[in-house]
């Protein structure tokens, strides 16, 4: 068996102008684990659904998430 060295990437990475900043990317991971947390509760019957949604809505406002108008 020969092994032979590629001297040139098999392929180009192109990195998008859109990227999140660390920031962003820090505020949307944040989001997701309140979120996570918050389902959490609601399925172990902690919260009820008012408390849910007053919680995903505060979240949402103390994180900003990019991506919340999905969420």
């Amino acid at each position: 068996m020969q092994v032979h060295e590629i001297k040139v990437p098999a392929f180009e990475v192109i990195i998008p102008e859109h990227l999140l900043t660390e920031e962003q990317l820090k505020n949307e991971l944040e989001y997701l684990m309140a979120e996570k947390r918050a389902k959490m509760m609601f399925s172990m019957c902690m919260i009820n659904d008012v408390q849910f949604k007053w919680i995903m809505a505060e979240s949402r406002q103390a994180f900003k998430p990019i991506l919340a108008a999905i969420y």
